[in-house]
């Protein structure tokens, strides 16, 4: 394919399960994507975040015949030098621009650039954006923190299982149904299927989407996710308070665990809008690899209007974060407190 004329840019976002990378012109075209693996180093060898940086950049190029990117806007706990550099190998790279997980996801998810995202993937993260240089809490990994993460949600459900089928705490499908989601023969393979693991973190997080799976029909899934909302909740209180942050600012849920996650999301909507008088908490309209096109967008002009936001909606529908049924009702009945997207 010839490449065209326009402008192209690059946005990436990475996290500890996921790489997932979009190549965009100055139309807001999508031209290419790519996605891949973990990258955080914390938890994955260099050689695995080598190969999933390889994997995404590949991938988005392919077939699109562009040569030359104007600017790369990537957001991940990871080594962002490498993945220009590696990018910088297949096409010429005229600048690149590192954001947090935070402002990613707020400029892809409202479309603001000041807010408090609460964010819920792998590992967690509580981001005050537009606030003090690198204000934020969290993000000090699963050995000791990172409560209300993919992960402690995952290893909560393994604690669980094992408490029940050992019979020493509260009966619970877990036990079986992990041993039908990793395809086990028994309960016990768990020991080596997760110690064996090149990614044990992710391997363990992935049990996430089972327990809100399970969750209406087992107290102990349930009890685990409303756990969690308040967990997640009680960072932002604290965030709110140390930073004196006005109660105007808008709050935003982002990252995959709060997808399809009612009991977690309204127990963290509860505590937070208690605590916190007059908070309104958005859903992201996108997933956070939008943030760098919106991040392009502003950089050249100051404000969007109804009608550039309008654009935004049309031309990267694709990218709607997707939030359930049950939330998607709650939303339609209490519009005033938790809204789906911008204000």
């Amino acid at each position: 394919m010839a490449e065209s004329n326009n402008k192209h840019y690059m946005s990436v976002d990475g996290g500890g399960s996921k790489l997932s990378v979009i190549l965009f012109d100055e139309e807001h075209k999508i031209v290419g994507r790519g996605y891949s693996g973990a990258i955080n180093p914390r938890f994955v060898s260099d050689r695995m975040i080598r190969r999933n940086f390889e994997t995404g950049i590949v991938d988005c190029l392919k077939y699109t015949g562009v040569t030359h990117i104007e600017k790369l806007y990537i957001a991940m706990p990871g080594p962002v030098d490498l993945f220009a550099y590696m990018l910088s190998k297949r096409v010429k790279l005229n600048q690149y621009r590192y954001m947090s997980e935070g402002e990613n996801s707020l400029l892809g998810g409202i479309f603001a650039r000041h807010g408090v995202v609460a964010l819920s993937g792998t590992g967690t993260g509580i981001f005050h954006v537009g606030g003090p240089h690198g204000s934020h809490m969290g993000g000090w990994g699963g050995l000791f923190d990172d409560e209300g993460s993919g992960y402690s949600i995952g290893r909560a459900a393994l604690n669980a299982a094992v408490k029940s089928y050992e019979q020493r705490g509260p009966p619970t499908l877990l036990p079986e149904l992990i041993v039908e989601k990793w395809q086990l023969i028994r309960f016990s393979d768990v020991i080596n299927h997760v110690y064996g693991s090149d990614d044990y973190r992710g391997l363990i997080a992935s049990l996430t989407n089972l327990v809100v799976e399970t969750a209406d029909r087992d107290e102990v899934c349930r009890i685990i996710l409303q756990n969690a909302g308040v967990e997640m909740a009680q960072q932002v209180i604290a965030l709110f308070e140390r930073d004196k942050i006005q109660h105007d600012l808008p709050v935003m849920v982002a990252g995959s665990v709060w997808k399809g996650n009612p009991h977690m999301f309204f127990a963290f909507n509860k505590a937070v809008t208690k605590a916190i008088d007059g908070v309104i908490v958005h859903f992201p309209w996108f997933e956070a690899v939008i943030g760098g096109a919106v991040a392009c967008l502003y950089e050249k002009q100051e404000t969007l209007d109804t009608t550039a936001i309008a654009k935004l909606k049309n031309d990267f529908q694709d990218f709607r974060y997707q939030v359930g049924p049950e939330i998607q009702s709650a939303i339609s009945t209490d519009g005033d407190n938790i809204v789906w997207g911008p204000a």
